[in-house]
Order: C-alpha cells, then sequence, then structure tokens
C-alpha cells in the first residue's frame, strides 16, 4: 500500500521522536549511578533535557503534519525548496566561459590554451581542418 507525504512525515517524526525519549531515558539512568564525577552527571543531565527538547519539537511536527490535508499544507510553513530562474535547457554557447576562482589571475582575452589542447578541442575552423602533426609518419 503506497503512503503519502503526510504519512511518511508523520510516521519519521513519530520515529524521531520516541528515539529522543529513549536517548533522554538513558541519560537520565546514567545519571543514577554513585560512582562517576560531578562533571559526567552534567553532561548528562544537559544530554538528557536536549534529548527532551528535540523529542517535544518532534511531537509538535508530527501533530502539524497529521493536520494536514493534502500536499499544499504541508508547504504552508514557507521553507520549501522553490526553484526560481531554472532552466532546463542549456544555452549554446560557442566557447566555455571560464569562471575564476579567488585569488586566481586573469584569463587573457582570447586565449586559447596550449596549441596542442587548441587542435583536439577544435577551438577554431583552422584547428578543425588542419593536419593532425602526430599522427604523421615520423622519418
Amino acid at each position: 500500500m503506497a503512503t503519502t507525504a503526510r504519512q511518511h512525515l508523520v510516521k519519521m517524526h513519530e520515529a524521531i521522536a520516541s528515539h529522543h525519549r529513549t536517548m533522554s531515558k538513558c541519560h537520565s539512568e546514567a545519571m543514577t549511578k554513585e560512582a562517576m564525577s560531578l562533571d559526567d552527571k552534567k553532561f548528562h543531565k544537559a544530554a538528557a533535557a536536549a534529548h527532551d527538547e528535540a523529542a517535544q519539537a518532534h511531537d509538535a511536527m508530527c501533530e502539524e503534519c497529521s493536520k494536514a490535508s493534502d500536499a499544499d499544507d504541508l508547504s504552508k510553513r514557507g521553507d520549501q525548496i522553490v526553484p526560481t530562474r531554472v532552466s532546463a535547457v542549456a544555452p549554446e554557447r560557442p566557447r566555455i566561459t571560464p569562471v575564476l576562482r579567488t585569488g586566481q589571475r586573469e584569463i587573457a582575452a582570447g586565449f586559447s590554451g596550449e596549441p596542442e589542447l587548441s587542435k583536439i578541442f577544435g577551438l577554431s575552423e583552422e584547428d578543425q581542418n588542419a593536419e593532425e602533426l602526430s599522427l604523421q609518419k615520423r622519418k
């Protein structure tokens, strides 16, 4: 049976809240040990409180998701990902446009790279139609 996004999110938040409750219980039980330093007890107390807080937050999110009636309700929070100015079709470019990194020196205008690479990539009409010297027989 297929689940909806709402059902999936409710189940996920329930599982995460349950995990945080279990971790809080473990930290609380660890504080009862007698042979423990004061710093360790402070750590376990803070960790238990943090897990309790996280469990409450996930319970609230679970409740919010369970109230949602459709996909539009799940996106009311306003923090969903919305593609803006995204094109699925890349423009045709006659040349590759270099993007400089911080601290990189400027690239001279009209730079076509090493002569060997120019032939491989066929950057100009002359390069595309010129005889390849590396394929000629050597004497």
